[in-house]
């Protein structure tokens, strides 16, 4: 839990701070192979003064990079890559609005490591990886290959285990992923706000590099049951699911689809109720990134049989009448409305008990891998403002402990470095006072681009019509604000809690994340009961949850 707080905030600086330098240039050029010219792909790039690690890339696919916002300055620059001998090309001067062109031409090196046994799904190969033996290079080497299915327990020289896992169609290799946390760590390092505080970082690098480089292990798929919703009212009907809108006390089969438009634009966070004949708002929702909004009739009470969809505030709106019987996707035309404000309110809201200990440490990997790319992958400029929060049981020192959002990190590193896991005891958690702090008791933004809390959790709450009432208050909160609930279901986890953080994620226009057993890491993981998905990296998917919900393309489903 330590490593999680510890990890989270660093990082997430670079999302309010940006990557630049009051003087900057452009640093570009090739990577290639001495002997055929061929192009080297992922070759690792860094840029030092005085030995001090400055910033630092990876090649694309051709072989080409570009480090842009460098400081004017004398730079030397270190190229190195897995079968390769290093470069250090000293003396680069780097001039305020130039552009520095340096190509390098690395020549091929024949020593090796030790034997490195990769185990894969169907079959099991003992081969030699070549290296000059850095670190980057080790791992690097290790998973530079190609296949979909990257390796099980694996050590270089004994010194570093890592995890299999599946990767989805079009995903980028392990070695890719690899080079590209080295290169946000390497960024991550240039922000600092000192040379002292870059040459503390960079020894630390040195001295425990599997803290920098551990990201990228677990495994993870996503399930949106708002985007297969055929699929979901399918299984609500069968008689081993159907008990579960029973135990939860939720009927979301009737659901309206609404689909908001000024012209030919969409209209994003813009209020969009359901009322019943005498006004009452039955459900309050926002429309998300695409202009959609998910209404829910007889959510908790049925009974209602014709209503009201309105959208807009109670001085500029329009509405229409429909009925059960009418089509289950309407489309309005509002022109009232103004645009978002660029802020995006990113939630964790986290189990802390003790069962959470097999897989803890991983997350809180994943997490802050996730927060460092946020800014790096949004095209918009966003206020990113993060809230960390952390949740136990009734009888446990505390029941939960959570912090405001800030866009101050060392703030926020300073609160969440001193918690730890530990408590529980029976299975269930107080998952319910975690989910009610979460949305009443913290300051979301009242307009942004995206509201979104994930819900990492490994059991469920206490089964008592009060604890369930509550969640149901909470839910409908949830969904006025526009809070994206998003769960990442842990190991533990059952099939009452997969339908119930199913439940949430799909009343409050959210999806559904959980762990696998892919990456060999923590305890078994259920399979959920939902169709085809694809296994990916959970940081890489986290990424693409958060980004879904920024971007008008389905990314979710875009393969």
């Amino acid at each position: 839990m330590k490593t999680l707080l510890f990890l989270i905030i660093p990082v997430i600086a670079a999302l309010g701070m940006g990557l630049g330098f009051i003087e900057t240039t452009t640093l570009s050029g090739t990577v290639k192979n001495k002997t055929t010219g061929n192009a080297i792909a992922f070759a690792n790039l860094t840029l030092e003064q005085k030995g001090i690690l400055i910033t630092g890339t990876t090649t694309d696919t051709e072989g080409n990079y570009s480090i842009k916002e460098i400081a004017s300055g004398t730079y030397n620059i270190k190229v190195n890559y897995v079968g390769y001998k290093t470069i250090i090309r000293s003396g680069v001067k780097i001039k305020n609005g130039e552009t520095v062109a340096e190509d390098f031409l690395l020549e091929a090196t024949t020593e090796k490591l030790s034997e490195v046994t990769i185990t894969r799904e169907e079959t099991e190969a003992v081969v030699e990886v070549e290296s000059d033996k850095s670190f980057a290079d080790e791992i690097v080497g290790f998973f530079s290959s190609d296949s979909k299915s990257a390796a099980g327990k694996a050590s270089a020289d004994g010194a570093y285990d890592m995890a299999p896992a599946t990767l989805s169609d079009g995903e980028s290799s392990p070695a890719k992923a690899y080079s590209e946390r080295i290169s946000r760590e390497m960024k991550s390092i240039a922000i600092e706000s000192s040379k002292a505080e870059r040459e503390s970082k960079t020894k630390k690098m040195m001295a425990e590099p599997e803290k920098y480089s551990s990201a990228g292990k677990l495994t993870a798929g996503n399930w949106c049951d708002n985007q297969n919703w055929d699929f979901f009212t399918d299984v609500l009907k069968k008689s081993d699911w159907s008990k579960m809108k029973e135990t939860w006390k939720f009927n979301p089969e009737e659901r309206f689809v609404v689909k908001v438009k000024n012209g030919k634009d969409i209209v994003q966070d813009v209020p969009v109720r359901l009322k019943d004949r005498s006004g009452k708002v039955i459900w309050e929702t926002r429309t998300d990134n695409k202009g959609e909004a998910f209404l829910f009739a007889n959510l908790f009470e049925k009974g209602e049989t014709v209503f009201e969809v309105e959208v807009g505030d109670k001085t500029n709106f329009v509405s229409q009448t429909i009925a059960r019987t009418s089509a289950k996707t309407i489309e309005l035309d509002f022109a009232g409305a103004t645009k978002p404000s660029k802020v995006l309110d990113i939630m964790f809201m986290i189990d802390a008990t003790g069962s959470m200990g097999d897989e803890m440490e991983y997350i809180s990997e994943e997490l802050n891998d996730v927060i460092s790319r946020v800014k790096r992958t949004q095209q918009q400029m966003l206020t990113v403002r993060v809230s960390n929060n952390v949740y136990r049981d009734k009888g446990d020192d505390y029941v939960v402990r959570s912090f405001p959002f800030t866009e101050n990190m060392s703030v926020a590193l300073s609160q969440l470095n001193e918690q730890s896991a530990g408590g529980g005891g029976d299975y269930e958690e107080a998952v319910e006072e975690g989910f009610e702090d979460a949305i009443k008791n913290h300051e979301w933004s009242s307009s942004a681009a995206a509201r979104l809390m994930f819900f990492v959790l490994d059991a469920p709450p206490h089964l008592t019509d009060e604890n369930i009432k509550k969640i149901q208050e909470v839910t409908k909160i949830a969904a006025a604000k526009g809070i994206r609930v998003i769960p990442v279901a842990s190991s533990g986890v059952d099939k009452n809690t997969e339908f119930l953080m199913r439940f949430l994620s799909v009343s409050t226009g959210g999806t559904y994340v959980f762990l696998t057993d892919h990456s060999g890491i923590g305890n078994s993981h259920i399979e959920p009961t939902i169709g085809k998905y694809d296994v990916e990296y959970l940081n890489d998917l986290l990424v693409k949850v958060i980004n879904s919900y920024l971007e008008e393309d389905d990314l979710l489903t875009k393969k």
